[in-house]
């Protein structure tokens, strides 16, 4: 398994930042969306936190 941070982060840097030029409004959006994304992944899978990878998040 690997973590999802390293993905994301990937997300942001290149893709929305380098490719889309994304306001920094706009992946202010994108990370409060992807937080509540996750602590509901996280609550409803039952993984802690710092758990979450790439393979436990199909419900």
């Amino acid at each position: 398994m690997t973590s999802i941070a390293p993905t994301l982060q990937s997300f942001f840097t290149d893709r929305v930042v380098r490719q889309r030029q994304a306001s920094p409004r706009t992946i202010a959006a994108y990370r409060d969306a992807l937080r509540l994304l996750l602590g509901f992944v996280q609550q409803r899978a039952g993984i802690t936190q710092g758990r979450t990878a790439l393979p436990s998040m199909r419900l």
